[in-house]
């Protein structure tokens, strides 16, 4: 078992803080992703296809960006620190740029809704990859210790798991009899989203250390090219994030989002209001489970280590997702449940882990070079897993028309439409898991080895003292 050192602790109030930063980030991230189909096809008429190939298209364009931000966060030299003013910024574009998705006007043609949508997606993205990058690569650096980097990514999940359950209820929130539309609807809501980032971004610029930053000073700068390469020769770094994280990121978007086809047409045939309702319960399921799974994987991942949970964890979601083709059923909708209370402690488990598996292989690199670049880290991670599933994104609306799914015809489909859906939810899940196990099993950097590689770091530079780089 890992024993923490006294100045490797994060304090209570730090944790809480980075922790709060959860809230614009999830947003940024996931409301767009929830919230598309349902707005902008079932409600706006908008082709399934074509939204697909928007939010696609704004994937490659995220994927750019973010190594431009990840080189130029790293190689920053404020008072301010490396990542805080980049989170400042990054915080009021997302305020921006959330409600400006749903503001589109009712009146315009199929066209002009698509220009706007495909402005409104970049510039979101744009956003949050501003806010991501130095986000995630602070909390990378807080703290050098695996247990207590776990620790801290356990609070981060604690708030993104309130976040995330949250959006199951938009679109139900959205059609509430106090709007006279749901167009109306989000937009309200969405502005209200947009306060509650701002807001809860602060204690993350008040309260958190840039752990490196005058270690930085120090290092040269490295390009965005150059970062490219060193971080690519990664090899644990390039097998787990391209094997474990991205097979686990592509699959949900690719059939996240038939979820409320199937409660709305096949659970509750030709009543959306009823199959918004079920899908924002099964959310606060799959939040409940989460809560009480998160201290049990913090604990197992330090007396076992990251990666034998990590095992675990992926093969009780598969067990989970291939359940799901039973329990999504009109004659007990709430079986679904179910499934839910099966994938949710899995899936905790395993994105609880991911940062500080991503920080490990950052640690690695400085073993390797020499150099910190946690926000090269946290970028490229970011552009290989959203060059992955820009990719699947196209077919995520496709999915939609190849099943003959059409929302005027209601309840009634055509023949082999909703089995095809159903499937298809069932199914690319559960091949997802299977390659992220067969991924975790080739990665080399187990919390035995991290220690070694800590010890040698320590050996050359001496250790960081937290505290004397609070900016």
């Amino acid at each position: 078992m890992n024993k923490t050192r006294p100045e490797d602790k994060v304090t209570l109030t730090e944790k809480l803080s980075y922790a709060s930063g959860a809230v614009t980030f999830n947003y940024g991230y996931f409301f767009l992703a929830t919230l598309a189909f349902p707005i902008f096809n079932l409600t706006l008429g908008m082709n399934a296809t074509w939204i697909g190939v928007v939010l696609a298209v704004g994937r490659v364009w995220d994927a750019i960006t973010d190594p431009v931000m990840g080189a130029i966060t790293d190689n920053a030299r404020t008072r301010w620190g490396r990542r805080r003013p980049f989170i400042f910024l990054g915080s009021l574009l997302c305020a921006v740029a959330l409600p400006l998705l749903f503001f589109v006007p009712e009146s315009w043609g199929e066209t002009a809704k698509f220009i706007w949508f495909t402005i409104s997606v970049l510039f979101l993205y744009l956003a949050a990859t501003v806010y991501s990058v130095p986000y995630l690569s602070l909390g990378y650096e807080i703290t050098p210790d695996p247990a207590e980097r776990t620790r801290l990514q356990m609070y981060r999940a604690y708030a993104g798991a309130f976040i995330n359950m949250t959006l199951g209820w938009m679109f139900a929130l959205a059609q509430n009899p106090v709007f006279p539309n749901t167009v109306t609807g989000i937009r309200v809501v969405t502005i209200v989203v947009s306060i509650i980032c701002i807001l809860a971004t602060i204690p993350v610029l008040i309260k958190c250390r840039d752990r490196f930053a005058q270690k930085a000073t120090t290092q040269r700068k490295v390009g965005i090219i150059e970062g490219l390469v060193i971080t690519l020769k990664n090899r644990p770094f390039v097998i787990f994030v391209c094997g474990c994280v991205g097979s686990m990121l592509c699959a949900p978007m690719l059939v996240g989002s038939l979820a409320i086809y199937i409660n709305s047409y096949h659970v509750y045939p030709a009543d959306k209001e009823a199959g918004a309702l079920i899908g924002a319960q099964a959310g606060v399921v799959y939040l409940v489970f989460q809560l009480i799974s998160l201290p049990f994987a913090v604990k197992l991942a330090n007396k076992y280590g990251k990666k034998p949970v990590m095992r675990w964890c992926l093969s009780l979601g598969m067990v989970g997702a291939l359940s799901q083709f039973f329990t999504y059923t009109p004659v007990l909708p709430q079986l679904q449940f179910l499934s839910v209370a099966l994938i949710a402690p899995g899936l905790t488990a395993f994105w609880l882990l991911v940062d500080p598996m991503k920080a490990d292989c950052a640690d690695y690199d400085e073993w390797k070079t020499g150099l910190r670049r946690e926000g090269t880290y946290a970028a490229v991670a970011n552009w290989i897993e959203k060059l992955s599933i820009s990719l699947v994104l196209v077919f995520s609306g496709m999915i939609l028309d190849l099943s003959r799914f059409n929302q005027d015809l209601g309840v009634n489909q055509p023949e082999g439409t909703m089995l095809t859906l159903r499937l298809c939810y069932t199914l690319i899940p559960g091949l997802a898991y299977g390659v992220a196990l067969f991924a975790l099993h080739n990665y080399e950097l187990d919390d035995e080895r991290m220690r070694q590689i800590r010890t040698e770091l320590e050996a050359r530079r001496g250790q960081i003292n937290p505290s004397a780089n609070q900016a």
